[in-house]
């Protein structure tokens, strides 16, 4: 019998045998997962693994300062990776809580 974990991503790898072992894994590992078994005699069976790896936050801004007349509209905006997803909030130098109300 021969057991194929296969990872359901655009460069499909295969390795035989009962255990995966993913060794230092990192974000670039999390998806989903396919153990095929299969002996010869129909039909093969598959189960499904969704692998999440845990990080910290990272934030990305695209600007950190901004300028803009008095009066004005201002969007300053703040990319959020994380997994879990991460609760954002915003707050200004003296403490004040802006976000989420």
């Amino acid at each position: 019998m021969t057991l194929s974990y296969i990872p359901l991503v655009s460069a499909v790898r295969q390795y035989d045998g009962e255990n995966l072992l993913l060794n230092s894994i990192q974000r670039s590992d999390m998806g989903a997962y396919l153990c095929i078994a299969s002996n010869g005699i129909p039909p093969s069976v598959s189960k499904r693994f969704i692998v999440q790896v845990h990080f910290h936050p990272l934030i990305k801004v695209s600007n950190q300062l901004v300028a803009a007349p008095v009066g004005s509209d201002v969007l300053i905006q703040c990319y959020v990776e994380a997994s879990p997803r991460a609760m954002n909030s915003w707050y200004r130098d003296m403490g004040t809580y802006y976000w989420p109300p």
